[in-house]
């Protein structure tokens, strides 16, 4: 067992204790609205629809709860087709993102490792028209067809594929290997794999930087990110962290890329030319998750242990504001068209609504159980919530003049 398994073990038995003692009494309507009546019942008679909110009306509202699999583990928005891709446990469910409906199911999954589990274990490349779908315990990448959700092509890689991240520039997708200490470079188009590249111990987030065309990859065990040409997808350097990097964010507007080490409660700021380390910031305890806001200039990390969020002014690195959430904040994303953020409490069964601009905390949304993974539609107005206890999604409103 590595070093990070057992965090996340303390973790899992922390989050489940909160749940249970949750589930034990009954729970107060946060920002107006409850749970859905139906969520204790939808993972095991799932349906091809939600149970829809009658009356949506503010930022953040719960509009529908959607049953998928057992278990709701990824999440990506294709705004090409409208079309929303939940990675579960045992397959993967094709949403129509304006609605929430179900289109289809594809058989194949991310797996049921615990460890395995990651909410970048899907994306997908409007480019091409796919998506790409990491299966932690099979060793294969599903690639799929985003219109019509058809299995385009099943590739093998290496042991424990766990993070996806796409190049459209050169048409290449790049596939994390937790277990063989590996970065698969894949044709988007295709799916064939071009070339595996030997990296960090437990290479756990990767994120791509199409203007310098290089790729970054954070490897957990090893305490390094590697630096990868994205065309050839060439080692080109290898920078220590403090401690425990599990997440990187690129910003290509500074030339920057933010990566949130875990054991520290730190964010290391690379420079994206060369990979060298520009500073080290402390944020609050056990940062997970880190996303960036192009438009203004900060960078946001959820910050597990700590409860909260850190924004970081992009340029200097300085931590602007600290803005205490919930329990267990596990991932995040940014509507870069409204200036609002999506945080998703995993200990809470909850999703907070930031308000970018005044550091501020709109609305706190109840949702499924354990929520570990959003994504936003910014075109469609829409957020999705994967949620992992109970094998559902949450679809939030996002838009603006509701």
């Amino acid at each position: 067992m590595n070093i990070r398994q057992s965090i996340r073990l303390a973790t899992m038995a922390a989050g489940l204790t909160c749940l249970i003692a949750a589930s034990a009494a009954p729970t107060a309507a946060a920002g107006g609205h409850g749970r859905p009546a139906s969520r204790g019942t939808t993972a095991k008679h799932p349906a091809s629809r939600g149970t829809t909110a009658k009356h949506p009306a503010a930022l953040g509202a719960l509009l529908s709860s959607v049953p998928v699999d057992a278990q709701s583990l990824a999440v990506a928005v294709d705004p090409t087709t409208s079309h929303t891709f939940v990675a579960g446990s045992s397959s993967v469910t094709m949403l129509d993102s304006p609605s929430g409906d179900v289109v289809t199911t594809i058989p194949g999954g991310i797996g049921t490792d615990t460890y395995g589990a990651e909410s970048g274990a899907v994306a997908v490349d409007s480019a091409t028209g796919r998506a790409f779908v990491a299966r932690f315990n099979a060793n294969y990448v599903t690639v799929l067809d985003t219109t019509s959700g058809d299995v385009v092509r099943a590739t093998q890689v290496s042991a424990g594929p766990g993070a996806v991240a796409v190049d459209a520039r050169t048409g290449r997708v790049f596939v994390t290997s937790f277990s063989a200490d590996t970065v698969s470079m894949l044709d988007a188009r295709s799916g064939v794999v071009r070339r595996t590249i030997a990296v960090g111990q437990a290479p756990d987030a990767v994120a791509v930087d199409t203007r310098t065309g290089h790729v970054f990859v954070a490897n957990y065990g090893g305490n390094t990110v590697s630096m990868l040409d994205a065309t050839s997808g060439s080692l080109l350097a290898t920078t220590a962290m403090t401690g425990g990097p599990s997440a990187v964010a690129v910003d290509e507007l500074t030339g920057r890329a933010f990566v949130a080490n875990y054991d520290t409660g730190t964010v290391g700021v690379l420079d994206t030319r060369t990979g060298k380390m520009v500073r080290s910031v402390a944020v609050d305890l056990g940062p997970v998750a880190v996303a960036v806001d192009p438009l203004t200039n900060q960078v946001l990390t959820a910050n597990l242990t700590g409860g909260s969020v850190s924004i970081l002014n992009a340029l200097t690195g300085v931590v602007a504001h600290t803005v205490p959430v919930a329990q267990f904040p596990s991932a995040l994303a940014i509507d870069v068209a409204t200036g609002y953020a999506f945080i998703a409490n995993a200990g809470s069964n909850s999703v907070s609504v930031l308000d970018l601009k005044r550091a501020f905390v709109l609305r706190s949304v109840q949702v499924g159980t354990y929520p570990n993974a959003v994504a936003v539609d910014a075109q469609g107005g829409r957020a999705f919530v994967a949620n992992k206890g109970d094998g559902s999604v949450a679809v939030l409103n996002a838009a603006l003049g509701h």
